[in-house]
């Protein structure tokens, strides 16, 4: 049994991280009905900064926090002067962020270089962590899966449980009917394109402590 239980849980690992970075994706789908095909170079670019930043200062979780703010600078930039402009252009969205998607990965090959580098995990993450049944398993994967666990009831309440998640929910539903109660939808928008970007930043940063960060990976990840 012990083999199967130790690839439930690297199953449930991987999947905490594509949670991570799945949610906002669905977020900007949902709200925006944007396919973000840059979502994946959100990720790619957040865990180098996140790394940048670690290296600097040697504190993860300032790397965290870099990563996922950093991310929501480039995405506001994105939907301000880039996505706006063909709002109803499907076609065109998508073009775009594929656009967008291919200039953050040659940013970060002529920043990072070409090389697959990994994030340090933090001191309190390293090693195994012991788990009922004799079980031994990796600490840092472990409480990805915890973390993901929270983000997750975090955006269920937030979603459910709030007034802002009742417009969101609104604005799903029919964006004309919210835009006309005197709901900003464009201000929405951002907001649930910001929340988006901080999730793949997050999520660039955490996976680049469990996987690596190289150019592609935006691709393979998305």
């Amino acid at each position: 049994m012990t083999p199967w239980i130790l690839q439930a849980l690297n199953g449930l690992s991987m999947g905490a991280l594509l949670f991570l970075l799945a949610s906002g994706f669905t977020l900007t789908f949902g709200l925006v009905r944007l396919v973000n095909l840059a979502h994946g170079g959100f990720y790619l670019l957040g865990g180098y900064l996140g790394l940048s930043v670690l290296r600097l200062t040697g504190n993860f979780w300032l790397g965290l926090l870099a990563g996922g703010v950093g991310i929501v600078i480039v995405s506001w930039a994105t939907d301000r002067f880039l996505i706006r402009r063909t709002r109803d252009n499907v076609l065109g969205q998508v073009l775009l962020t594929v656009g967008v998607a291919y200039v953050i990965a040659d940013v970060c090959l002529l920043t990072w270089g070409g090389n697959p580098l990994r994030i340090p995990q933090p001191e309190f993450a390293r090693g195994p962590i012991d788990l009922p049944g004799g079980l031994v398993y990796p600490r840092y994967r472990f409480l990805l899966i915890v973390f993901g666990a929270v983000i997750a009831l975090a955006l269920g309440l937030l979603y459910h449980r709030t007034q802002l998640g009742a417009i969101i929910r609104a604005g799903v539903d029919d964006r004309e009917m919210v835009n006309a109660v005197g709901v900003n939808i464009d201000r929405l928008f951002a907001l649930v394109f910001g929340l988006a970007a901080f999730l793949a930043g997050l999520s660039g940063v955490a996976g680049g402590a469990f996987l690596t960060l190289y150019p592609g990976a935006e691709w393979e990840i998305l």
